[in-house]
């Protein structure tokens, strides 16, 4: 007489299982010593193949481990043996490359991670139906291949135009899948490596070495991104984030417009276009600190230009156009005065009207 029905079919398959499970984990283990400690001798063509293959079934029992017990764990195993059976076929045409005189090219292994990133990110819309279990891995991988592409590129040395590439890339990638969540984490990293593409190509392309050229791109990630999470954000915390910011791109790029006399005209235009932006975008945002800092910048840099004509002018001449400066003054002063007084009632309306227009403003 039984106690408990089916318990012993239960138990067959519980150890079934457990068998299955360490009999791959050995598998696992033995075949990646082999590869590891013969990793710098050339396997004859079946030996090679058998490897290949075995890695490739590795993958394959490992998926279906996961699927039968929602494990992320399997499959990350996965990934790990299909990782090996491409570390086995990659070996293998070193080698026999290098027997025929030639030399392996790095770059082909950039290219293709980067063909597994793009077809992860192709496939998100296809893994975001899939359990966690499964989800968690694949996008961790995706995650974690830009960082181990560049790092790639820099040990063996391959070119800013690479890491350009893929930085590049990548960025692009990751905006592509943060396009439909304005505050996902995937945008994060698109900023990141948007800005992190356009201090390389100034470092490296342009031969940059003004601060205020890394300082500039870096607060305007830094404003987008705050932007693209205000409402994560405290009132307070926004604005001193802005204040800050911009600040820190005003100063520095005035530093040089004022100070800086190796390129005059192309410190104080980067200032002009600045301050134009801020202004704008503080118009469209409806940011009130964006429009005061760019209107003060712009003044300040028409001042300062204004300055360096004047001293570069002969003294007679300077005194001239001084004297027709404070004369133009004057007579606006005058003038205004005199449109106040007759109009009073009309603009003190039109000023009443913005504002409170600008009172709503952050």
């Amino acid at each position: 007489m039984k106690l408990f029905p089916g318990s012993a079919g239960t138990s067959t398959q519980t150890i079934g299982g457990r068998i299955y499970q360490i009999a791959l984990w050995v598998t696992l283990l033995v075949i990646g010593a082999l590869q590891i400690l013969n990793y710098n001798e050339l396997f004859p063509a079946r030996e090679i193949i058998l490897l290949a293959v075995l890695e490739a079934a590795l993958a394959v029992a490992w998926w279906y481990e996961g699927k039968d017990r929602q494990s992320m764990l399997a499959y990350y195993l996965m990934q790990i043996s299909a990782l090996a059976c491409f570390a086995s076929i990659r070996r293998h045409l070193m080698l026999v490359t290098a027997a025929a005189g030639n030399n392996w090219n790095y770059e082909y292994d950039v290219w293709a991670s980067l063909a597994f990133s793009l077809a992860i990110a192709g496939a998100k819309q296809v893994l975001d139906l899939k359990p966690r279990a499964l989800r968690v891995p694949l996008l961790t991988t995706m995650v974690l291949l830009p960082a181990v592409a560049l790092i790639w590129v820099l040990v063996h040395h391959l070119g800013v135009n690479m890491a350009l590439l893929v930085v590049g890339l990548h960025s692009v990638l990751f905006a592509y899948l943060g396009k439909e969540d304005r505050e996902s984490p995937y945008n994060i990293v698109a900023l990141a490596g948007f800005v992190t593409f356009i201090l390389v190509t100034f470092y490296s392309k342009l031969h940059l070495r003004a601060i205020h050229a890394y300082i500039i791109p870096t607060g305007l990630g830094i404003l987008v991104l705050q932007e693209l999470f205000r409402h994560r954000i405290k009132p307070d915390a926004k604005n001193w984030i802005r204040l800050v910011t911009l600040m820190a791109m005003l100063g520095s790029s005035a530093y040089y417009a004022l100070t800086d006399p190796s390129h005059e005209i192309a410190f104080n235009l980067t200032m002009i276009v600045l301050c134009l932006v801020a202004m704008g975008f503080g118009s469209f945002l409806r940011i009130r600190l964006y429009l005061a800092m760019g209107f003060a910048g712009l003044m300040v840099d028409l001042v300062s230009i204004l300055y360096k004509v004047l001293v570069h002018m002969e003294r007679n001449a300077r005194m001239t156009v001084i004297g027709s400066l404070v004369l133009g003054i004057g007579a606006a002063l005058v003038f205004s005065a005199i449109y106040y007084k007759t109009n009073k009632a009309v603009l003190d309306t039109w000023v009443n009207k913005w504002r409170g227009k600008l009172a709503q403003w952050q």
